[in-house]
């Protein structure tokens, strides 16, 4: 059964530009560490930005929508109260987003990435993701439907903490000279040529698992 969702913003039927993409993900990058990470923790910013980064590459080389990375940082708040567990594992940000992206995107697409290709365009190992597809799974008891209604309020919840967050108002340009330093990840291009995030709302949905 088909649920359809709601468009937030007229304007996200139309493509992105490199700046739009980048500040998705630098939101979806701030939005994780502030559900998931204490006070004193989010004060350090260097983590942070490289886990940014990887957002940003996540969602460009994958072309996923808007609606995607929205359902996918759902999927994360329904989970927070096991945020202390979480933070015991290394690198669980990188983990735990792509998964819940893997989820949001069988979700809402008929047309979806094998779980190897995620891991080609991410970085990330196929048993890693496999795994934390399954974990992020049993934390949510399988339950990936969002009703419209949830996920315009939802959606109202992120652009109200994207317009009064200080940190996601800095001016900021978008990254251009790879990743920081310190660590390899491999971000192949599976789109030549493609619209990013130019998905129509009419083909999205979420179904009930």
């Amino acid at each position: 059964m088909m649920y359809n969702l709601l468009p937030f913003e007229q304007a996200q039927l139309a493509t992105f530009s490199k700046e739009k993409v980048y500040s998705l993900s630098k939101l979806a990058s701030e939005l994780m560490f502030t559900m998931l990470h204490k006070q004193e923790e989010r004060s350090c910013r260097v983590s942070g930005a490289f886990f940014t980064h990887f957002c940003h590459n996540v969602v460009t080389k994958s072309a996923i929508s808007t609606a995607t990375v929205y359902l996918a940082l759902k999927y994360v708040q329904r989970i927070k109260e096991f945020a202390g567990v979480l933070r015991k594992e290394q690198d669980f940000e990188f983990n735990l987003f792509l998964a819940a992206l893997v989820l949001a995107h069988k979700s809402l697409e008929d047309c979806t990435y094998a779980n190897r290709t995620w891991c080609q365009l991410s970085g990330l190992s196929l048993d890693i993701l496999n795994q934390w597809e399954t974990k992020l799974l049993t934390m949510i008891k399988y339950n990936t439907y969002v009703s419209s209604e949830e996920f315009s309020q939802w959606s109202l919840y992120i652009r109200q903490f994207e317009r009064h967050n200080t940190y996601l108002n800095q001016p900021q340009a978008s990254p251009t000279n790879g990743p920081p330093t310190g660590r390899r990840w491999s971000f192949p291009n599976i789109h030549q040529g493609g619209n990013v995030m130019s998905n129509s709302w009419e083909s999205l949905s979420v179904r009930r698992r």
